[in-house]
């Protein structure tokens, strides 16, 4: 359907639009107009380009006749400041009245006594519809910014068509990216919405955990989501589970920067002990919270218990201050010093024998495996959980970006005296990859036998989630930036809808074996179960094509091989493999009609989908969101 229909028909759907959207089939009709009497090509008098005379009279200005009225191309450019204008006028005035509605529901739930909102359940009734109605608006409003925002594309897309000697579509995206309803975060109405419904579930708030070391053991499923679905996906969850902030004055809206550094070595061991989903396989990382100057890192050892689902993972940590970092790799630093400090604090015996145990057998680890700082991951993440209660938690990390801690010229984080990377190095494109979806994970820590809550079934039946088993960012990410050292790479490796972020970051070694095809011609990805090894072939996952009959599976060691699995039709597929390798398992769709509409031409830095309630760290030209700059130190940079 033409963008033009399409429009009619959402605004016959909302007549509340009518007046306040892009008026598309005006700046149209009046595109085509002058594409009558413009310059048909580019560059028809650059042989003047760079002269002027102040004596011969100026050319006038080519001119078409619209609605009775002469207009230039000038005209064109001031009709779409206006309507910039108008929607930001628009949903400004939305925005402050969904503010307004929201204070004073927040006020009246709060007046409200414990006896009340046992006692009344018709009034707590009707507070959770008038709080789901303002968040059914909020989303509502989000879709009225996605409308305008696309129509803005199509429309300078086309001016640089009809009128190709001024390409005007980069300057205005950038222009529109700077406007307020564009890169605005008001994130800030969820977080609100979520307390509301927290008060009115009358949660009950667990002991904080006090130690020098903690220890979560839980069950945890990754799945994708598409930007057009976070808020929606945020919006149900914040209806069973609130929006977990420990110190809510230092978080303007409802998410905060997440960095982690991951260790590894030359050979990649733990990538591949990872990958393979070998019985007890760990990842080590360096955890820390917010922008600024870091102060508190999170020492942080995960293990996986199970072979293949590896739903079972154990997280072990304690913290160090930043300053003492560097000593503890070097190992000037030993446990005695931490003990020694943990004493100092009123640690329990028992916290002080759990961090003697793990801070002895992680530095164990980074020394007898030589790990060094590998891989950095970021994102901004919203964490939904009754405060320290860890029997259902839910995070959903936006804005996700992967990026290398030793750059390829120029002396290691650790011949620096650093534990991560110099800040005052360049960040090439091909040393960071930005992942173009969100990861949403469920993480649940069950009685035997007990079930996730009903609720939380729905939200994975919805269809705004698409599960990605045993997803990991850290192998994504050492997989795109670090081909040369990896043997094998991860399943979802060759996800069509993936692939335009692989190839931005220049990573000449990986190619594709599927041809380049839309997802909305992509039904299914079959994922068979198995292992992988660069040496006998067996590889963890692959990509097969559509309908079941020939597959690829991918390594990058470079040997042609056959794999054998069970699909839908029972057939074999050809791929590049170690050795030939035997594959079977069950099979598992990753992606197929959630996607559809997922843009799968073009460059991802023109993202035609947004999301309002986390638009204040838009990625920029530079690399870095603006907020990860700050914190590392880097400039400003050009943001989209």
């Amino acid at each position: 359907m033409k963008f033009g229909k399409y429009l009619d028909k959402v605004k016959a759907r909302h007549p509340e639009w009518a007046d306040a959207t892009l008026s598309y089939a005006s700046l149209k009709r009046m595109l085509k107009e002058l594409n009558h009497v413009t310059l048909p090509q580019k560059g028809m008098f650059e042989a003047h380009a760079e002269v002027a005379s102040l004596t011969v009279p100026p050319r006038p200005s080519l001119s078409a006749k619209y609605d009775g009225l002469e207009v230039r191309e000038i005209d064109f450019f001031r009709e779409v400041d206006k309507e910039m204008e108008k929607i930001e006028k628009h949903t400004t005035k939305e925005l402050a009245e969904q503010h307004e509605m929201l204070e004073a529901l927040k006020t009246t739930v709060d007046a409200m006594t414990p006896e009340q909102l046992e006692e009344d359940k018709q009034q707590v009734l009707s507070l959770e519809l008038n709080a789901r109605k303002i968040g059914d608006d909020f989303l509502s409003l989000e879709k009225y910014v996605n409308l305008n925002y696309r129509g803005f594309y199509k429309i300078l897309k086309k001016h640089d068509k009809l009128l190709p000697a001024t390409p005007c579509r980069q300057f205005y995206m950038a222009r529109l990216h700077q406007q307020r309803w564009i890169n605005g975060d008001f994130s800030d109405i969820f977080v609100v919405l979520s307390q509301i419904h927290a008060t009115l579930r009358r949660d009950k708030v667990a002991k904080q955990i006090e130690g020098a070391s903690q220890t979560f053991v839980r069950s945890t499923r990754k799945y994708w989501v598409k930007t057009e679905d976070v808020s929606r996906v945020k919006h149900h969850v914040l209806q069973n589970l609130p929006v977990f902030q420990v110190r809510q004055d230092l978080l303007p809206g409802d998410s905060q920067l997440t960095n982690s550094t991951y260790f590894d070595n030359s050979s990649l061991e733990l990538y591949h002990g990872r990958l393979d989903k070998k019985p007890n396989a760990i990842a080590i990382r360096m955890r820390w919270y917010g922008t600024g100057s870091i102060t508190t890192v999170f020492v942080e050892r995960k293990t996986h218990q199970d072979s293949w689902t590896g739903e079972l993972s154990v997280k072990e940590r304690f913290t160090l201050p930043e300053e003492k970092m560097v000593p503890f790799l070097q190992g000037d630093y030993t446990v005695e010093h931490a003990v020694a400090d943990a004493e100092k604090t009123g640690a329990s015996a028992q916290s002080i024998a759990e961090l003697r145990r793990l801070f002895t057998e992680i530095f164990q680890q980074i020394d007898a495996k030589e790990l060094q700082p590998m891989m950095r991951t970021q994102y901004m993440r919203t964490a939904f959980q009754i405060p320290f209660d860890p029997t259902v938690r839910i995070s959903l990390d936006t804005n996700l970006s992967m990026v290398l801690e030793n750059p390829d010229n120029g002396p290691s984080t650790l011949s620096q005296g650093r534990w991560c990377r110099n800040p005052n190095h360049n960040l090439p494109r091909s040393e960071i990859t930005r992942f173009p979806h969100a990861i949403l994970e469920v993480k649940l820590s069950l009685e035997e036998n007990a079930s996730a809550p009903n609720w939380v079934q729905e939200l994975l039946d919805s269809g705004l989630v698409c599960e990605v088993q045993k997803f990991s960012k850290f192998i994504h990410g050492t997989a795109v930036l670090i081909p040369d050292l990896v043997q094998a790479v991860p399943y979802w490796f060759d996800d069509v809808s993936i692939r335009e972020s692989i190839i931005l970051s220049h990573a000449a070694e990986v190619s594709f074996t599927r041809p380049r095809v839309g997802l909305e011609d992509c039904a299914l990805a079959k994922v068979p179960n198995g292992t992988s090894n660069g040496t006998d072939g067996r590889l963890n996952g692959g990509r097969l094509s559509n309908g079941g009959g020939m597959g690829t599976l991918r390594a990058l060691n470079g040997i042609n091989g056959t794999a054998h699995y069970n699909s839908s039709s029972n057939s074999d597929g050809e791929g590049e493999i170690g050795q030939e390798g035997q594959m079977d398992g069950q099979q598992r769709e990753i992606t197929g009609s959630l996607f559809k509409n997922l843009r799968s031409k073009g460059s991802f830095s023109e993202h035609t989908i947004l999301d309002i309630t986390n638009l204040g760290s838009h990625q920029g030209n530079g690399g870095w969101t603006e907020d990860v700059r700050r914190m590392a130190g880097w400039g400003g940079g050009h943001i989209r």
